[in-house]
């Protein structure tokens, strides 16, 4: 019941966080088609909730090293990727991959405090 809590929540806010960030992010276009954003999302949330975590594992000690700043080029390699794999995304340059990845970052955190909050 719990990872199906953390799947709903990461869900919703991953959706939330791509809405914003392709509204208020310029190259960072998001499309209109339910079915093409629902599935970048569920996207999202599968990187976010599978293959971070191993990424994180993996490179623990370039994180270490970096006071934890290494996380931020995980979370826009994922965010990358997504881009690729998914029509719902688009992202045009660099300036737009950053800016939409504090986005899902911020998403991210607040996801990760509520899915530990409802846990207790």
């Amino acid at each position: 019941m719990r990872f199906l809590w953390k799947l709903i929540v990461s869900l919703l806010l991953n959706s939330a966080a791509l809405f914003a960030a392709g509204r208020f992010v310029h190259g960072f276009t998001v499309t209109r088609d339910p079915k093409e954003f629902l599935f970048a999302a569920a996207l999202l949330t599968l990187a976010n909730l599978i293959a971070r975590p191993l990424l994180k594992l993996i490179f623990s000690p370039v994180i270490l090293l970096t006071l934890g700043l290494f996380s931020f080029v995980i979370n826009a390699g994922l965010l990358w990727i997504i881009d690729f794999y998914s029509p719902g995304i688009t992202i045009q340059g660099l300036p737009a991959l950053l800016w939409g990845t504090v986005i899902v970052s911020i998403a991210s955190i607040l996801a990760h405090a509520l899915a530990r909050h409802r846990a207790d």
